[in-house]
């Protein structure tokens, strides 16, 4: 039988670097899929749940270059 285990780091590493490779679009998920996503699970009283939604779609980037 095969055992898959869960890994929280490998996995948002893999999304980061997946999204990178989209160039120009790379931020295009994060803005416009998990930032109304994000939203609407805080409005519904998951704010942790969209806290990670947002975070794990943030593509790889240099710490403090961009608005945040």
């Amino acid at each position: 039988m095969l055992h898959y285990k869960y890994n929280q780091e490998q996995t948002e590493f893999i999304m980061s670097e997946t999204l990178s490779k989209l160039g120009r679009f790379s931020w295009t998920l994060h803005n416009v899929v998990a930032h109304p996503l994000s939203e609407v699970l805080y409005q519904l009283g998951y704010e942790d749940l969209g806290n990670k939604v947002h975070d794990k779609t943030v593509p790889n980037h240099n710490r403090g270059e961009g608005r945040g």
